[in-house]
């Protein structure tokens, strides 16, 4: 475990436990579930420029500032969207949100694949793992807590939260000197479902031609049936998971503090 784990146990606490929740809760109050849909999907949306950020830490070397930035831009995205009730304000914010966020997630892995030899990746990662998740718990509790009554106070709270992980991540973490011979390649997938940007491992990649090519090649042999499977598996669970708290409250009556709970 090193300090900078409480950067991404803060990052998962805003990213994967307020925002699920509170996101949605604060466009329904004006307007409908389309909105509520496109505001999310505009966020995960932003989690595809991954692999430009990842290209970038690479070539440039900016891993700290990637995270610090991908901090900053995740923060300012939270703080204004309570002031707006415009649709397309709320998509920018919501956009902004997304690639603040894949920014400083992709970097994550890397300072550990980067700096620490393969025998230790396994542990550290999934040190940084619960770390993360815990965040998440943890900002889904707090979600709860504050249920629908707050609002506009939750997401200042979300945004303070990525705010101040920029302290121990600025101050703890700094950009691998070295330059390793070939991109590191993660071969230890996360032994849970997430949703939308949840995980910082599910960041951590590449985008070439070459792999478009093997992808290509791969569709085409059974590996094909369980990619096309997984798509769908995650296509059903992003529909239900965007309208969450919305879904709970208006078809079952459960109210936000408890569906917030319950997903915890």
């Amino acid at each position: 475990m090193e300090p900078w784990y409480l950067a991404y146990a803060l990052l998962g606490a805003t990213v994967a436990g307020v925002v699920p929740i509170l996101l949605p809760l604060t466009v329904s109050r004006a307007h409908g579930a389309t909105e509520v849909g496109l505001v999310m999907a505009t966020v995960s949306l932003g989690g595809l420029t991954a692999p430009l950020w990842g290209r970038l830490a690479d070539r440039h070397r900016l891993h700290r500032w990637l995270l610090a930035g991908g901090l900053a831009v995740t923060a300012a995205g939270l703080a204004a969207f309570p002031f707006t009730t415009a649709p397309v304000i709320w998509f920018g914010l919501a956009l902004l949100q997304g690639i603040g966020a894949a920014a400083a997630a992709t970097v994550a892995n890397l300072f550990v694949v980067e700096v620490h030899p393969q025998v230790e990746w396994d542990a550290r990662i999934g040190w940084l793992q619960t770390f993360y998740g815990g965040g998440q718990v943890a900002g889904l509790f707090l979600a709860g807590a504050l249920g629908q009554a707050h609002l506009r106070l939750g997401l200042l709270m979300a945004a303070a939260l990525a705010a101040l992980a920029l302290l121990p991540g600025w101050v703890s973490t700094q950009t691998p000197s070295r330059l390793l011979p070939t991109r590191p390649v993660l071969l230890h997938p996360a032994r849970h479902g997430e949703w939308a940007i949840c995980s910082p491992q599910r960041l951590f990649h590449h985008l070439t031609w070459q792999a478009v090519q093997q992808l290509g090649t791969s569709l085409r042999s059974p590996f094909g049936l369980f990619l096309i499977a997984w798509l769908l598996s995650f296509g059903g669970a992003a529909a239900i998971f965007c309208l969450y708290p919305v879904l709970m409250e208006h078809l079952y009556g459960v109210p936000p503090g408890l569906s917030s709970l319950a997903f915890g």
